[in-house]
């Protein structure tokens, strides 16, 4: 993900997990680069499906890459877009209760077909 290589270059986080494939990333930045960490995202999904502080109602395929994240708090914020007809690429946003200076960024690639087989069988 070239999304991946911008953000590390521009915000230098602790990276925790990172795919071989790009599929993955997980990092923890301080809340003071949120700012700059969000324009980054919004450049490639524009704004957040879910902003902090809201609740809403997705469609049922990006509501099935929630549920796989564990879900969504109201502090949190969550990006999504389509990558092809059934691949999402998604990025939360989950701000530390025990740190409140830390906020991690989950990031990956799903296919939603793959989803739906681990759920049938």
């Amino acid at each position: 993900m070239k999304l991946v290589d911008e953000i590390k270059a521009a915000l230098e986080p602790e990276v925790r997990t990172s795919s071989d494939a790009n599929e993955y990333f997980e990092a923890v930045f301080m809340v003071k680069d949120l700012e700059k960490l969000n324009t980054i995202l919004e450049k490639e999904f524009g704004k957040p499906l879910k902003p902090p502080a809201k609740n809403v109602k997705f469609t049922k395929e990006v509501q099935n890459v929630v549920d796989l994240i564990g879900g969504l708090r109201r502090e949190q914020s969550f990006y999504a877009k389509n990558e092809t007809e059934s691949k999402y690429f998604y990025a939360a946003l989950w701000p530390w209760q025990s740190d409140p200076s830390k906020i991690t960024l989950k990031m990956g690639l799903y296919d939603i077909n793959k989803l739906t087989e681990k759920k049938d069988g």
